[in-house]
């Protein structure tokens, strides 16, 4: 039987799936529209930050899953997700931030898009 917690918990992974298909079709429309090539839509910010926000809520709905499931999870299953989510969340502060002082559609990588 489905408790409300189980439904919550799964919703937050399946969002972050959501916002993984969101992303990827947001940028083929928005390349399409600066006409990029993918090679210089994925090095910008805006996408990274995107790509790494959604990764992040995935990994921490995978955490959350794995310690209110019943039977719980591995406790390395658990800790390995919980140390992806760290990881993934201090990439998506490092682009965001890098967003906001260098521009938004600026490559990491310091080349300007053509």
């Amino acid at each position: 039987m489905f408790t409300l917690q189980d439904v919550l918990i799964d919703a937050i992974w399946l969002f972050g799936l959501a916002g993984l298909l969101a992303t990827g079709s947001y940028f083929d429309w928005y390349r399409r529209v600066k006409g990029w090539t993918w090679g210089c839509t994925l090095r910008t910010r805006r996408f990274l930050f995107s790509l790494s926000l959604s990764l992040t809520v995935f990994c921490i709905g995978m955490t959350l899953n794995g310690v209110v499931s019943i039977p719980r999870s591995p406790m390395w299953e658990i800790l390995a997700w919980g140390l992806l989510s760290l990881l993934l969340m201090v990439q998506t502060v490092i682009y965001g931030v890098a967003g906001d002082n260098y521009g938004w559609d600026t490559s990491m990588e310091g080349m300007d898009n053509q």
